[in-house]
């Protein structure tokens, strides 16, 4: 479960992200049943890729999969996903992938405002 995730440069709003999902363990088991979590939480994360570095699943079950997240500051974190929502490892629980990354990280909320105010200016004659 070491394949990595590499997010496009935050800066450049022209270059898709090239993260793609990874089939969990659990996946050559019951091959009929996707892993809801990991699939979630790839998606969620490859969703954010202009605001952070790259992240790599860490661990999956059915119940719970785990993500070690690059941050823009150089930091990194292990955040998880299950029925109660996101979280980082021994803290709180998030209602979504924005709103954890925006406590954990300033520069993610920094970029994260620049994409939204330049893709409204865009809307704008």
């Amino acid at each position: 479960m070491a394949d990595g995730h590499r997010c496009g440069n935050p800066s450049d709003e022209s270059e898709q992200s090239s993260w793609t999902p990874v089939p969990s363990a659990d996946d050559n088991s019951r091959p009929s049943t996707p892993n809801f979590p990991t699939v979630e939480l790839t998606s969620a994360l490859g969703e954010q890729c202009f605001g952070i570095v790259n992240f790599t699943i860490v661990s999956s079950t059915v119940h719970e999969a785990s993500a070690r997240v690059a941050l823009l500051e150089g930091n990194t974190v292990i955040i998880s996903l299950s029925s109660r929502g996101y979280r980082i490892t021994l803290g709180r629980s998030y209602e979504s992938i924005e709103d954890i990354l925006t406590v954990l990280s300033s520069r993610y909320g920094d970029v994260r405002r620049d994409r939204l105010f330049a893709k409204l200016q865009a809307l704008s004659p």
